[in-house]
């Protein structure tokens, strides 16, 4: 059985760092520039309902040459996803 791979704590690592960028996309909409600060984004990693995934390389939201992560969660605004890569 392959293990499983916590993305979640490896998201917390890098945002602990401080070596990423990062932008959101709520519902269907453009990716733009992150709007929240560093402790919301420590709060809806720390919450269980978000989902972690590492991004394919062929994935249009990944950033070539890095590691790019998509956090997604429910807010009151719908749908919202944080797309985070390593810098």
């Amino acid at each position: 059985m392959a293990k499983k791979i916590d993305y979640k704590k490896k998201v917390l690592q890098l945002v602990q760092s401080g070596c990423y960028n990062i932008v959101q996309q709520i519902n269907d909409g453009p990716e733009e520039p992150y709007e929240g600060c560093e402790h919301n984004l420590f709060m809806i990693l720390c919450d269980p309902e978000p989902t972690v995934t590492l991004l394919d390389s062929s994935d249009p939201q990944a950033r070539p040459d890095c590691k790019t992560y998509k956090v997604e969660f429910e807010t009151f605004m719908g749908h919202c996803a944080a797309i985070i890569w390593e810098v």
